[in-house]
């Protein structure tokens, strides 16, 4: 009888199903029940960790996202920073250059000691150059002024997207407000 199939009937298929069905039921309630249990345990477990013990404060979950925000905009200051400190330095370099020349030119001019004062034009010629070279290094520095400006709003209009992109919108009306007042002061 081991060797020979024989079909069940229809009774018997359905007796079957029926306890498949009510058995993958059962396991299939004890999984979510599993999984509701190891859920709220999680939960539990986080709520503990974030109130922290007596005497600990509790932890902000998204003060990692901030820190790295907060570091990315101290980079961008410090670039913005380090170019304006290399613009001082040029400024500050032509400025010497310049007055050194003018130095140069007035003791050319005077002569050594004892000697008579040079009768040549190379101290005016030097001196009209200093001039176009100052009003040509004040219309750049106020171009280049006027260009940073556009600039900066860009940075700043940059970096409040992407903070407000990563701030909740409660904190984004409370900010509105904080600046509102601000402005009303």
């Amino acid at each position: 009888m081991v060797g020979r199939p024989h079909c069940h009937s229809d009774q018997t298929k359905e007796k079957i199903s029926y306890s498949q069905r009510r058995l993958w039921q059962k396991r299939l309630k004890s999984k979510r029940v599993r999984e509701q249990f190891f859920l709220l345990w999680e939960q539990n477990i986080a709520n503990a960790a974030k109130k922290g013990g007596t005497g600990q404060e509790e932890l902000d979950w998204d003060s990692y996202d901030r820190i790295k925000e907060q570091l990315v905009f101290h980079r961008i200051l410090q670039a913005e920073e380090k170019e304006k400190e290399k613009l001082m330095a040029i400024a500050g370099a032509k400025k010497f250059i310049q007055s050194w020349t003018e130095n140069i030119a007035k003791a050319a001019k005077i002569g050594g000691s004892g000697e008579q004062e040079l009768d040549w034009d190379s101290y005016e010629n030097i001196k009209e150059e200093m001039i176009l070279l100052n009003q040509l290094q004040r219309t750049t520095e106020k171009n280049h002024a006027s260009n940073n400006i556009g600039s900066e709003l860009d940075l700043e209009l940059i970096r409040r997207e992407k903070m407000l992109k990563k701030v909740s919108l409660a904190d984004q009306i409370q900010a509105a407000k904080l600046i509102k007042g601000k402005l009303h002061l």
